[in-house]
């Protein structure tokens, strides 16, 4: 049901691309509102049965093993899908009632296409997927800033970030010989260069999140439209990084130095976010500081929780 969620997402969202004059954007917005809660309903009836399926299919070969994609249906993935559909759904709400942006069409399909990719971060077994998605991400996130002078800092930021992820995906397949994500548990036995890993992995993590230290990319959005600015807080990099630290904590936490540095970085980020929310006079600079401070807060209350440490999150 999950992989059908995610189809009739996709192409909803190709039905959003239709190019309409104004007069027709604003009933485009509405049908297509109307056909995500409907989608939203059977996601939720799917939820409730609670039936286990699996859609997989295979892209390649390699010596690795197959290179495919895996959206497997099953409680667990229903609820950490549930959250995310939630927040797209109220940010096209929002888009769709207040006329928030220009072409309400154009930022719809955007928004669906990031959700379907976050489908795919979250349900991935394979690395390869995961990467993918990931990248998707990334791009779908510059058509919602358009301006290329102020994406440059985020765009150098992100790679910065994707290439980090890269090379530890790298070092852990070199050992495990394997694409399959639930394959990383072997490698906490294997051991090789576990805190490298761990404070590369972590490092992406937090220019993803826009981190202190890390937030120059962040940071470079406070010229955009509020509306984007929030989409991109909520929907695209921050919430990627959130993914990635659910997917591997099972292998960073065999590093000496993974909590350390996870609660030295959510600390900081957390006092330095507040200090700058209250120094700062543009709002939209605060929105930003304040991300800052809620993003840290979500993690430690995820952990505390015990949900961060879930080893089905990864399995």
């Amino acid at each position: 049901m999950i992989a059908y969620t995610a189809f009739l997402l996709f192409l909803i969202g190709v039905f959003c691309c239709v190019k309409a004059t104004v007069k027709f954007d604003r009933i485009l917005s509405y049908l297509t509102i109307t056909a995500v809660l409907m989608t939203f309903a059977l996601f939720l009836d799917g939820m409730y049965v609670g039936a286990e399926d699996t859609l997989s299919f295979v892209w390649n070969s390699s010596p690795s093993g197959d290179i495919k994609i895996d959206i497997i249906s099953n409680a667990y993935n229903y609820e950490l899908v549930y959250p995310f559909f939630i927040a797209t759904l109220i940010m096209m709400l929002g888009n769709t009632v207040f006329r928030l942006e220009k072409n309400s069409g154009s930022f719809n399909a955007i928004v669906l296409f990031n959700l379907v990719a976050v489908i795919l971060m979250l349900t991935s077994t394979n690395f390869v997927q995961l990467l993918a998605a990931l990248f998707i991400t990334d791009i779908l996130a510059l058509f919602i800033i358009k301006n290329t002078q102020i994406s440059r800092r985020y765009i150098m930021m992100n790679i910065l970030a994707d290439m980090l992820v890269f090379a530890m995906i790298a070092i852990i397949n070199s050992r495990i010989k394997s694409l399959d994500i639930r394959q990383i548990l072997r490698y906490n036995q294997i051991g090789f260069y576990p805190d490298f890993v761990a404070v590369c992995g972590l490092t992406a993590v937090f220019i993803r999140f826009g981190f202190f230290l890390f937030h120059i990319g962040i940071c470079a959005l406070k010229e955009i439209r509020l509306h984007g600015l929030v989409s991109i807080l909520l929907l695209f990099s921050p919430l990627s990084a959130l993914i990635l630290l659910l997917k591997f904590h099972v292998v960073w936490q065999n590093s000496q130095y993974f909590l350390p540095y996870l609660n030295t970085m959510c600390i900081v980020t957390s006092v330095w976010g507040l200090w700058r929310c209250l120094t700062v006079n543009a709002y939209k600079a605060k929105i930003i500081y304040g991300q800052m401070m809620f993003w840290p807060l979500l993690i430690e209350l995820l952990r505390f929780n015990g949900f961060i440490w879930d080893s089905r999150f990864t399995a």
